[in-house]
């Protein structure tokens, strides 16, 4: 017998691109760390799953993600209702980096290991306010 396990989570805020690893020279050696803002930001995901979901998936799943982008305020507010979800975003950084910072911050709170996703689907759009939806996803014997 299987079960399906789908759960959706909603954070409200600005998604943040993976930083980029940097390097900083300790006496003869050298030191890598992820920057500050990225490690804030993984941190609230990551906060933000234990307080709406909680649950470690056992397995393999799928994963969306739904990424809004608020519009310049240079875009008046009933042009913005109508491009609402239908105009691509470019300003706000890869949908790759966008995804990794966002998986990097669910690994070992939501699953295991972010090799256990088998299938992944990001978008990204203009929208009135920022938010992420994460949509988790698996089928599972019991």
């Amino acid at each position: 017998m299987k079960i399906k396990m789908n759960f959706t989570m909603e954070v409200r805020t600005r998604a943040i691109p993976k930083g980029r690893p940097r390097f900083r020279r300790v006496g003869s050696s050298s030191c890598v760390y992820t920057p500050k803002r990225t490690r804030d930001y993984e941190q609230m995901i990551a906060e933000e799953y234990k307080s709406q979901i909680g649950a470690i998936f056992p397995g393999p799943l799928k994963v969306s993600i739904d990424i809004g982008s608020r519009m310049p305020k240079s875009i008046r507010k009933r042009e913005a209702t109508l491009r609402n979800g239908l105009e691509a975003v470019s300003r706000i950084g890869d949908v790759d980096n966008l995804a990794k910072s966002i998986l990097d911050a669910l690994n070992g709170v939501a699953y295991q290991d972010d090799s256990m996703i088998t299938e992944l689907s990001v978008k990204k759009h203009c929208s009135i306010s920022d938010y992420i939806v994460i949509n988790f996803q698996g089928d599972y014997d019991v």
